[in-house]
């Protein structure tokens, strides 16, 4: 009987395992008040899910007025061109009937002279 505790051995080390189990539950319980609850991580979850939806709607929208942009710019090059070009066909065009309207005068009128003059005697 020598090697059983006594009574107040008994306690005390009831009493220190006690403090042990306070001082382990006071670790958790400060553990847990630093966790989120679920409703709070669900609710965060879904403002980031509505916020990368909108992102993705955002660069969508700005996808497709580029593609419009880009889209719209070739038409106006196209056109631009086009009148560019026609601008040039009429230029070419006048400069023909200006070459031609004062070339065959002056021809007739060599031509008159040439052939008052007595012609090819």
């Amino acid at each position: 009987m020598a090697d059983e505790p006594g009574g107040w051995e008994l306690k005390r080390t009831l009493e220190a395992l006690e403090r042990g189990m306070r001082e382990g539950f006071a670790q958790t319980n400060a553990r847990l008040d630093k966790l989120v609850t679920q409703d709070a991580f669900q609710a965060e979850q879904r403002r980031v899910e509505d916020r990368l939806k909108a992102i993705e709607r955002e660069q969508a929208e700005e996808k497709a007025d580029r593609i419009e942009a880009v889209a719209t710019e070739k038409r106006e090059r196209e056109a631009g061109d086009k009148g560019q070009q026609n601008q040039l066909d009429k230029f070419s065009s006048n400069f023909r009937w200006l070459f031609a309207s004062m070339v065959i005068p002056i021809a007739c009128v060599l031509l008159a002279w040439f052939l008052a003059r007595g012609g090819a005697r």
